[in-house]
Protein backbone atom coordinates (compact mmCIF):
# COMPACT_ATOMS: atom_id res chain seq x y z
CA UNK A 1 0.00 0.00 0.00
CA UNK A 2 1.16 3.51 -0.80
CA UNK A 3 -0.20 6.98 -0.13
CA UNK A 4 0.20 10.35 -1.78
CA UNK A 5 -1.52 13.73 -1.95
CA UNK A 6 -2.01 13.93 -5.70
CA UNK A 7 -5.62 15.11 -5.43
CA UNK A 8 -7.20 18.48 -6.25
CA UNK A 9 -7.50 19.38 -2.54
CA UNK A 10 -4.23 17.67 -1.52
CA UNK A 11 -6.09 15.16 0.68
CA UNK A 12 -4.47 11.80 1.31
CA UNK A 13 -5.04 9.14 -1.33
CA UNK A 14 -4.35 5.46 -0.75
CA UNK A 15 -3.10 3.15 -3.48
CA UNK A 16 -3.67 -0.54 -2.83
CA UNK A 17 -2.24 -3.08 -5.27
CA UNK A 18 -1.79 -0.25 -7.79
CA UNK A 19 -5.42 0.94 -7.53
CA UNK A 20 -6.45 4.24 -5.89
CA UNK A 21 -8.88 3.54 -3.05
CA UNK A 22 -11.09 6.07 -1.28
CA UNK A 23 -11.21 4.81 2.31
CA UNK A 24 -14.65 4.57 3.88
CA UNK A 25 -14.17 3.01 7.29
CA UNK A 26 -16.01 1.85 10.36
CA UNK A 27 -15.13 0.28 13.71
CA UNK A 28 -15.34 -3.37 14.73
CA UNK A 29 -15.21 -4.20 18.43
CA UNK A 30 -14.48 -7.92 18.97
CA UNK A 31 -15.79 -7.87 22.54
CA UNK A 32 -19.22 -6.86 21.25
CA UNK A 33 -19.16 -9.93 19.03
CA UNK A 34 -18.12 -12.51 21.66
CA UNK A 35 -21.54 -14.15 21.60
CA UNK A 36 -21.42 -14.35 17.84
CA UNK A 37 -20.92 -17.23 15.51
CA UNK A 38 -19.16 -17.79 12.21
CA UNK A 39 -22.49 -17.15 10.44
CA UNK A 40 -23.09 -13.92 12.38
CA UNK A 41 -19.57 -12.69 11.69
CA UNK A 42 -20.00 -13.38 7.97
CA UNK A 43 -23.39 -11.63 7.97
CA UNK A 44 -22.12 -8.57 9.89
CA UNK A 45 -19.14 -8.25 7.54
CA UNK A 46 -21.39 -8.63 4.50
CA UNK A 47 -23.65 -5.84 5.85
CA UNK A 48 -20.55 -3.71 6.39
CA UNK A 49 -19.50 -4.18 2.77
CA UNK A 50 -23.04 -3.59 1.49
CA UNK A 51 -23.11 -0.37 3.50
CA UNK A 52 -20.33 0.99 1.30
CA UNK A 53 -17.48 0.54 3.74
CA UNK A 54 -14.13 -0.84 2.59
CA UNK A 55 -12.04 -0.56 5.77
CA UNK A 56 -12.64 -1.95 9.25
CA UNK A 57 -10.74 -0.48 12.18
CA UNK A 58 -10.33 -3.49 14.43
CA UNK A 59 -10.32 -2.11 17.93
CA UNK A 60 -8.38 -4.92 19.50
CA UNK A 61 -8.36 -3.96 23.16
CA UNK A 62 -6.45 -7.16 23.84
CA UNK A 63 -8.99 -9.39 22.08
CA UNK A 64 -7.80 -11.10 18.90
CA UNK A 65 -10.13 -11.79 16.00
CA UNK A 66 -10.43 -15.23 14.48
CA UNK A 67 -8.74 -16.43 11.32
CA UNK A 68 -12.26 -16.75 9.89
CA UNK A 69 -12.79 -13.00 10.41
CA UNK A 70 -9.69 -12.21 8.33
CA UNK A 71 -10.59 -14.80 5.71
CA UNK A 72 -14.06 -13.30 5.23
CA UNK A 73 -12.66 -9.76 5.14
CA UNK A 74 -10.26 -10.88 2.43
CA UNK A 75 -13.07 -12.59 0.51
CA UNK A 76 -15.23 -9.42 0.69
CA UNK A 77 -12.37 -7.06 -0.16
CA UNK A 78 -12.43 -5.35 3.24
CA UNK A 79 -9.19 -3.77 4.42
CA UNK A 80 -8.45 -4.22 8.14
CA UNK A 81 -6.68 -1.67 10.29
CA UNK A 82 -5.39 -3.52 13.37
CA UNK A 83 -4.94 -1.66 16.62
CA UNK A 84 -2.08 -2.65 18.90
CA UNK A 85 -1.93 -3.44 22.59
CA UNK A 86 -1.06 0.08 23.72
CA UNK A 87 -3.73 1.88 21.73
CA UNK A 88 -5.32 4.42 24.04
CA UNK A 89 -2.88 3.63 26.85
CA UNK A 90 -0.09 6.05 27.68
CA UNK A 91 2.00 3.48 29.56
CA UNK A 92 4.46 1.39 27.59
CA UNK A 93 4.15 -2.38 28.26
CA UNK A 94 6.37 -3.84 30.98
CA UNK A 95 7.24 -6.84 28.78
CA UNK A 96 8.63 -4.99 25.76
CA UNK A 97 9.97 -8.16 24.12
CA UNK A 98 6.49 -9.70 24.10
CA UNK A 99 4.97 -6.44 22.86
CA UNK A 100 7.39 -6.24 19.93
CA UNK A 101 6.79 -9.92 19.08
CA UNK A 102 3.06 -9.13 18.90
CA UNK A 103 3.72 -6.02 16.84
CA UNK A 104 5.86 -7.94 14.34
CA UNK A 105 3.39 -10.84 14.08
CA UNK A 106 0.48 -8.44 13.52
CA UNK A 107 2.26 -6.49 10.78
CA UNK A 108 3.59 -9.59 9.02
CA UNK A 109 0.17 -11.23 9.22
CA UNK A 110 -1.52 -8.18 7.70
CA UNK A 111 0.40 -7.72 4.47
CA UNK A 112 -1.93 -9.72 2.19
CA UNK A 113 -4.40 -7.39 0.49
CA UNK A 114 -6.91 -8.50 -2.12
CA UNK A 115 -9.33 -6.08 -3.77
Amino acid sequence: MQTDRLTPDQSRRFIVNGHPVFIRGTNWVPEAMLRGSVDRTRTELRYTRQGGFNLIRLWAGGIAESDEFYRVCDELGLLVWNEFWITGDTRFPADTALYFQNLEATVKGSVHIRL
